[in-house]
Formats: structure tokens, C-alpha cells, sequence
């Protein structure tokens, strides 16, 4: 038997539960520098933006992953900043593209 009631996200696609799972990650932003509210920002941004261009083409497109917004995380990681950020993630390009592809 089908119910008609909303189970907490029963009803969102796996892209919507997974930015509804990151909003929640977030404690407390009061906690957080100015330094990392920016971080915070873009990487929402970065989210919306893959998520858009996702959803312009979903059959196709289903495939990405967004970064998380789990701050406490990234300071785990000694990532801080947009820059600390893009910093790391010209690190990885640059790590992949080493590799040798057989």
C-alpha cells in the first residue's frame, strides 16, 4: 500500500538529498572566519552551478558529484580559504595529470 505522506526528502532525487544532507552538515556559521564563510559561498556556487548544468541535461548528466560543505571537514584538511582551496585543487589536476595512462 502506497502512502501519500512526505518521508523526509522521500520525494527529492539523489542530488537534492545530497545538497539537502550538506545544508544540514553545517553546525554552526557564527563559528566559522570570514575567510571560511567565502569558502562556504564558493563552494555553493560551484554546487549550483554543477547542479544546473546537471539538470539541463539529467539523463545524460547524472553522474556528477558536488564538493561538500562540511566545514569542519575542510579545516581537517587545512583548507581555509578560496585560495587554500584552489590551491588543493590545482594540486590534484596537477597530481592526475602525472599519471600514466596504460
Amino acid at each position: 500500500m502506497e502512502s501519500n505522506r512526505d518521508n523526509s526528502g522521500e520525494n527529492m532525487n539523489q542530488l537534492q538529498k545530497e545538497i539537502y544532507a550538506q545544508e544540514m552538515a553545517i553546525n554552526n556559521a557564527a563559528d566559522l572566519s570570514k575567510d571560511q564563510l567565502e569558502l562556504l559561498e564558493h563552494i555553493k556556487a560551484q554546487n549550483a552551478r554543477w547542479s544546473a548544468w546537471q539538470a539541463e541535461d539529467p539523463k545524460n548528466r547524472s553522474n556528477i558529484a558536488l564538493i561538500t560543505i562540511d566545514m569542519p571537514f575542510w579545516a581537517e584538511v587545512n583548507i581555509y580559504s578560496i585560495t587554500d582551496f584552489n590551491r588543493s585543487v590545482d594540486a590534484e589536476k596537477e597530481k592526475k595529470s602525472r599519471k600514466v595512462s596504460y
